[in-house]
């Protein structure tokens, strides 16, 4: 029979390796420091994770799954596309501020080879909602058009960049700021109609 994994073991493992694995790397990355960290012996770290790439796909399968959840909740209005635009990128955003190491980990590693391609085509499949509210978007003039791939990277890159931006300079933005960098965010994207 398969052993009960421990929540609050599993959470100190995650919050462990989230930790290093932002610190020093993948390849710098130790079992040992992490079940050290985690305040569990190696040997019930390998229990939970047989190795440091499972580690990491789970902890970014997870970390993805709060990102869809932040979207889940929102209600898409295609009759004010510009507020549901908002409403999406403050969600964003405000993730990304509350929790930089988690932005850092998903950015490092989407791309990285490491992640399962099933993962990765599952999270992705998770945010269609948001990828089919940004197609509406060019389809009925809203956004300029561009794959979505692009658009995508757009908006993350921007987010991604004040977000090291404010946590490298210990500085927590106000709402006028916050403002400002979304509209530089619509603007970069909205076609303006004439």
């Amino acid at each position: 029979m398969a052993r009960v994994k421990d929540k609050n073991k599993l959470h100190a493992i995650h919050e462990a390796a989230l930790h290093l694995v932002v610190k020093t790397g993948f390849t710098s990355l130790k079992m040992a420091e992490v079940a050290r960290e985690a305040g569990i012996a190696t040997g019930t770290l390998y229990i939970y994770y047989p190795s440091k790439e499972d580690l990491v796909n789970m902890l970014y399968r997870n970390i993805k799954s709060e990102m869809v959840e932040l979207f889940d909740a929102i209600v898409i209005d295609e009759n004010n596309y510009k507020l549901t635009f908002r409403e999406i990128w403050m969600r964003y955003f405000r993730f990304c501020m509350e929790n930089p190491d988690k932005m850092l980990f998903v950015e490092q590693f989407h791309y990285s080879g490491i992640i399962e391609d099933e993962i990765i085509k599952s999270t992705n499949k998770a945010m269609a909602k948001i990828e089919d509210f940004l197609a509406y978007g060019q389809q009925s003039g809203w956004i300029v058009k561009g794959g979505l791939h692009l658009q995508k990277a757009f908006l993350h890159g921007a987010i991604h960049e004040w977000v090291k931006s404010f946590v490298a300079k210990r500085v927590k933005p106000g709402e006028e700021t916050v403002e400002n960098c979304f509209n530089m965010t619509w603007n970069g994207l909205h076609v303006a109609h004439l």
